[in-house]
């Protein structure tokens, strides 16, 4: 009896231990969104638009759904749109393609149709699908733009075509991202930035004057098999 007693109090004990790293893990990935969000709104407040993009996007990675309500310095708390606000960074950059795919999953997750921002994305929402059919109507090479997406995001490794050339050589590219690309069918490489071994491979065929989309989505990480916390 006495040797089960210590058995159970040692798997009390570890049970505790894993209870307590597993809350531990969550309140840092929480801290995290927070202050990836806020720097990423004090970006857009001093319109440093790269920053807030890179910033938001590290947001996104942390904690993806919109709705909370976040601190950001002194007594000004915003409601947490990382979506929202990485779009309105994109705009500022002329880049009207990636901030509609980043407003449009704010708009399917809904928090943001609560708040005084949705009108501002409305309005601005207008005036990029305004400018892409004003780019329609103009005549151009035969070439066509390519958006790529990931869900939650992706780092894009390569956009390969038929020639197995790569498009996006040099700096890290990170989703959501537009180029413009000589028609012709396309492979693209995206890659969870967190482990090499997450890859996805995505197919498309680019149009002349036409605007092709592809998404790829990543399964999100499995909180105890991340923290090693056996069933």
């Amino acid at each position: 009896m006495e040797a089960v007693r210590r058995a159970d109090s040692a798997g009390g004990r570890v049970a505790l231990a894993g209870a307590a790293i597993f809350v531990l893990a969550a309140a840092v990935c929480s801290a995290d969104y927070r202050a990836s969000y806020e720097k990423g709104i004090k970006a857009i407040d001093n319109t440093r638009w790269d920053g807030a993009i890179e910033a938001l996007r590290a947001a996104i990675a942390e904690k993806s759904n919109e709705g909370d309500r976040v601190l950001i310095y002194g007594m000004r708390f915003k409601s947490y749109l990382p979506y929202y606000y990485r779009g309105l960074a994109y705009f500022s950059t002329g880049n009207c393609p990636a901030a509609l795919l980043a407003w449009a999953e704010s708009e399917r997750q809904g928090a943001i149709q609560k708040t005084s921002e949705y009108a501002t994305l409305r309005s601005l929402q207008e005036r990029c699908r305004s400018q892409g059919a004003e780019a329609k109507k103009a005549p151009g090479p035969a070439q066509g733009l390519l958006v790529i997406d990931a869900l939650p995001w992706g780092l894009i490794a390569r956009v390969e075509d038929s020639a197995h050339r790569n498009w996006v050589e040099g700096e890290k590219v990170y989703t959501p991202h537009a180029v413009a690309l000589p028609a012709g069918k396309y492979s693209v490489l995206l890659q969870n930035e967190d482990s090499s071994k997450k890859r996805i491979r995505l197919f498309v065929e680019v149009r002349p004057g036409n605007t092709a989309t592809c998404v790829g989505r990543f399964q999100p990480v499995d909180p105890k098999a991340y923290l090693g916390v056996r069933q």
